[in-house]
């Protein structure tokens, strides 16, 4: 498990040094930063040797953290976030659990007990603002995700949720860094396919509720009418979703039944086709077009345009002059 650390130190991902002390105050500075107030009790027989390593994706942020020395950590009040941990070093105790390397756990935000760490221990969080959970839990349960979230406060080493977290922090430290005028958009889905990971894997008492019966007719019609509207709009499956009233799953299965596609790419489509008629329009350049109807790579849109109508967007505007 500990090669995690070195896969997320790579060249060009998104993982970057942070900080680095050995002054019990910054330490203890630096976290409240990050999680709210807490107070740091260290070993006296070891000095403490902090660093922090980490990078933000949309409003997630993924941490690295090392003391060098046995610590306590507690936190004193409540916050309005979770922390998802990974152990990819050492050892951590959250109130009655202990875990060892390759242990994950869960700090609820109303969790306020002690974090007993061993002085190897090297500790990877994802922290999540609540309400970002909580709306993540409505897209995919529907009005199930109302529910107040409860999640199992540790996982063994070798679990599919501890395997899973593990293996979703690798992943967005790779994602790339875009420079495009839909960056923003990018990161919201990203850290909204990392929540859905997240509840889709973790243990918790709402996942029955992704059993539920197929959305009803106005619920689709809700979905199909916000895209069409404007499909150049910012949308992401939770708005979509959301609109419609219903939970992600049950959304999918009901484009799949009545149209056989994914919302999402029935999204594109509507896209793809007010491209073309601009195109055919000649209402701006090949890059204008796609850039004004949400296609933020022009790789992907000519090469998507191209299955779609069996020419290049290029091709359609030279035939339109």
């Amino acid at each position: 498990m500990d090669a995690l650390l070195p896969a997320l130190a790579q060249p060009g991902f998104r993982m970057r040094e942070h900080f680095s002390t050995r002054s019990t105050d910054e330490a203890v500075s630096v976290v409240e930063q990050l999680y709210g107030p807490h107070t740091l009790a260290l070993n006296a027989r070891r000095k403490l040797a902090m660093r922090l390593r980490g990078f933000d994706v949309g409003r997630l942020n993924v941490s690295c953290i090392e003391y060098g020395c046995p610590a306590t950590a507690y936190t004193e009040l409540p916050t309005e976030h979770w922390v998802f941990a990974f152990a990819a070093r050492g050892e951590a105790s959250a109130g009655r659990y202990r875990g060892t390397t390759g242990a994950a756990a869960v700090h609820a935000p109303d969790d306020t007990f002690a974090i007993p760490m061993s002085a190897d221990l090297r500790l990877v969080n994802l922290k999540v603002a609540h309400a970002d959970l909580v709306d993540a839990a409505r897209t995919l349960f529907g009005d199930a995700g109302a529910q107040p979230l409860k999640f199992d406060t540790m996982v063994a080493p070798g679990s599919r949720p501890a395997v899973h977290l593990a293996g979703l922090v690798q992943r967005l430290n790779a994602l790339p860094q875009p420079a495009t005028p839909h960056a923003r958009l990018l990161e919201r889905r990203w850290q909204e396919a990392a929540l859905l990971e997240l509840l889709l894997v973790w243990p918790h008492p709402l996942s029955r509720a992704m059993l539920a019966a197929d959305a009803p007719r106005s619920a689709f019609d809700r979905a199909v009418d916000l895209m069409e509207a404007d499909p150049s709009a910012e949308l992401t499956l939770a708005d979509v979703a959301q609109a419609a009233g219903i939970g992600i799953r049950a959304l999918t299965r009901a484009f799949q039944k009545r149209l056989g596609l994914s919302p999402m790419r029935y999204l594109q489509h509507c896209r793809l086709e007010r491209a073309r008629a601009d195109l055919l329009d000649r209402r701006g350049t090949v890059t204008e077009v796609a850039y004004s109807w949400g296609f933020g790579n022009l790789g992907d849109f000519s090469a998507r345009y191209r299955a779609r109508f069996g020419e290049l967007p290029n091709e359609t505007l030279r035939k339109a002059r």
